[in-house]
């Protein structure tokens, strides 16, 4: 069997650790990608910051190292990198399993770019079906619509470009109206189940993703059925 290889793209953030964040490219080995490996836990990091190192969601590095605190993990904890990934059903342009919190871009290779995401909370579920990337915004602002505003009334009518717009640096929206994947202002919530239905991911692999998916790109959700609806 050939070995996966693995070809990370390394980018400088201000997080709280200060580390780099991986985001991966594997090849397709039939139905999986990537490889599980170990970390060991250095002084002051929390599994927020391991997570966002090695380009994982938190829930999923949390089931796979159960017990381990969140915030404060011992120094010299030995922790599962679950980065063995089964692939969806379809293979073709973006996929979102809303299921396992995961965003696939198959490109048309034998590789695949992989990426932990944000999805929506209860009472604002991430839509299920087929749709394609409309356009592409970097530095947009962000218009809440009346239904958010009406949680949060002392949100402006527009936010603009900045640290404080939950969209992030880049945006990609889909061709249903009022739902995008884009960045974040809180990246520990990338690997849950929080947003009000558009798609979040980490700064630097919304970055990734924006260079390299143009519009047109097909957009295929899948639910926890891991079918399309």
């Amino acid at each position: 069997m050939r070995r996966c290889l693995i070809i990370f793209f390394c980018f400088l953030i201000a997080s709280a650790a200060g580390a780099p964040a991986q985001a991966a490219v594997f090849y397709i080995r039939g139905d999986v990608a990537g490889a599980t490996s170990q970390y060991t836990v250095k002084a002051k990091e929390t599994l927020y910051d391991v997570a966002r190192r090695f380009d994982l969601g938190i829930l999923e590095l949390q089931a796979a190292n159960p017990g381990i605190p969140v915030r404060k993990p011992a120094k010299g904890a030995v922790l599962v990198i679950p980065a063995l990934h089964a692939l969806p059903p379809v293979r073709e342009g973006l996929v979102i399993d809303l299921r396992r919190l995961r965003l696939f871009y198959f490109d048309g290779t034998d590789r695949v770019y992989t990426f932990p995401i944000g999805t929506g909370k209860d009472g604002w579920q991430t839509p299920q079906g087929v749709t394609k990337i409309v356009r592409k915004k970097k530095a947009p602002s962000w218009t809440p619509p009346d239904s958010i505003r009406a949680e949060d009334p002392t949100l402006p009518a527009v936010v603009p470009p900045g640290p404080d717009n939950p969209l992030g640096q880049y945006a990609l929206y889909l061709g249903w109206s009022g739902y995008a994947m884009h960045g974040t202002n809180r990246p520990s919530s990338i690997g849950t189940r929080a947003s009000h239905g558009c798609i979040r991911l980490y700064p630097e692999d919304i970055k990734v993703l924006f260079e390299i998916v143009e519009p047109g790109t097909q957009v295929v959700i899948l639910g926890e059925s891991g079918a399309p609806d």
